[in-house]
């Protein structure tokens, strides 16, 4: 999974293959605790959420720049 920032749109897009996703950066930690519960929630198939999660973190530095910006 991968994670891109728009800074102009204030969004921020997760995608998979054909999938895509685009949120307000208003709900970004709305989406890790989405990710981060459903691994504990399906702990047997926690690493099929690995990708999503390590795409959010990758992305906090600038959600948290664009935040106090």
């Amino acid at each position: 999974m991968k994670a891109k920032v728009d800074t102009e749109a204030r969004t921020f897009t997760l995608s998979a293959g054909e999938w895509t996703g685009t949120y307000p950066i208003s709900q970004y930690e709305q989406w890790v605790r989405f990710y981060q519960g459903q691994q504990q929630r399906f702990a047997p198939y926690a690493q099929s959420y690995q990708p999503a999660v390590d795409a959010l973190a990758n992305i906090d530095a600038e959600i948290r720049a664009l935040r106090s910006a």
